[in-house]
């Protein structure tokens, strides 16, 4: 028997809400954030947890109490959100070791640079060496190499998303997106974010920030490993299960990217 995750009260989340500041110091937000995914997320179970060092960077391997297939079979590399300027292994480890535990399928959650100290294009050139590592180490992971798939939400799912196109025009195997309200376009101008962007998690105020510390030259924000709505679309691409929220101001940028790879 499976048991699904208990959830906070409405009354928990709202006193998060209520204690974000988009003006502190981008170390206090980060251990705020710790903080709040900790109080939102609990302790899950899980099979196993492994701590690894992929590519130079600190990663965390989570196998689940029953696999859904024997080894080698598939792998789901994971890439936290955060804005680019947040987030680790820590404040996302109940999503993994849910998405783990509730599929059968081990979750490999990756970690990359971080603006404003290290700005564009670190952490996608970290996503991807990343997911090549894991490609290449597959059998190390007990993962079949033609069955991993790639996931994120948010700054994550924009990673996910950039570290599929590439893997496609590459020739590189990856076999699904799992892109969880994904960042898709830093010169949005949507309808979800103009309702949105106020009075929820998160904020226009939060985004205008986080832009500005992992893409200082505004030209970058044009670049289509970021704003992936201006990317070309590979025949090969993976087919992606893209994942949006109704109260969200990054949905409408979801749901384009979505259109953009059905089309």
């Amino acid at each position: 028997t499976r048991h699904f995750p208990a959830y906070p009260s409405m009354g928990r989340l709202q006193a998060i809400a209520r204690r974000k500041n988009e003006t502190i110091p981008i170390p206090t937000m980060r251990t705020n954030m710790l903080r709040e995914t900790q109080i939102v997320g609990g302790r899950q179970p899980v099979g196993e947890v492994r701590d690894l060092t992929v590519a130079g960077r600190p990663a965390r391997h989570y196998l689940p109490t029953v696999p859904a297939c024997a080894n080698p079979g598939p792998l789901l590399v994971y890439f936290h959100g955060g804005g680019f300027i947040e987030g680790d292994l820590d404040t996302h480890d109940a999503p993994c070791r849910v998405l783990a535990e509730q599929s059968g399928v081990p979750v490999l959650a990756l970690t990359y640079r971080r603006g404003p100290e290290h700005p564009f294009p670190a952490a996608h050139d970290d996503a991807d060496e990343g997911y090549r590592w894991a490609v290449d180490h597959a059998a190390e992971l007990g993962a079949d190499r033609q069955q991993i798939a790639v996931g994120g939400d948010s700054a994550g799912g924009n990673l996910a998303a950039s570290v599929a196109l590439a893997a496609a025009r590459d020739g590189v195997p990856l076999a699904w997106q799992l892109l969880i309200y994904p960042t898709t376009d830093l010169e949005r101008d949507t309808q979800s974010l103009a309702l949105f962007g106020e009075g929820f998690y998160l904020t226009t105020q939060f985004m205008d920030r986080a832009d500005e510390c992992y893409t200082p030259r505004a030209e970058d924000r044009r670049d289509p490993r970021i704003s992936l709505v201006r990317a070309d679309v590979p025949a090969d691409l993976a087919p992606a299960y893209v994942v949006t929220a109704g109260f969200d101001p990054l949905r409408d940028e979801g749901e384009a990217y979505a259109r953009k790879l059905a089309d």
